[in-house]
């Protein structure tokens, strides 16, 4: 399966590591913006700003799995948000990937 984990940019390293559980585990990156660097503020690196929009929407549009949509954590219920029918709230990530491979 194909992932695409959203998360803010001061929490690449988690994100990385999340990435290598992923891979460790037979599943693909569809896009790894935590390759991209800091490039605030976005006027004056428009261009760099442009390219890793581009490459963000794919890797969102293409992956089979867009990991925004599970909230993990203790912070699973500070959103209304979090309560949508689509959002689906778990403890931990081994969770979300539990339920994803079990189909």
């Amino acid at each position: 399966m194909e992932f695409y984990i959203a998360a803010r940019f001061d929490r690449k390293e988690e994100v990385r590591a999340l990435y290598k559980e992923l891979q460790a585990r037979g599943h693909k990156i569809s896009a790894d913006w935590t390759l991209h660097e800091p490039i605030k503020p976005y006027e004056s690196n428009q261009e760099l700003a442009r390219q890793y929009a581009f490459e963000d929407i794919e890797g969102a549009r293409r992956c089979g799995v867009f990991v925004i949509l599970y909230v993990i954590g203790d912070y699973a219920s500070r959103s209304p948000f979090y309560f949508h029918p689509s959002v689906s709230r778990r403890k931990t990530f081994d969770d979300v990937l539990e339920e994803i491979e079990k189909g």
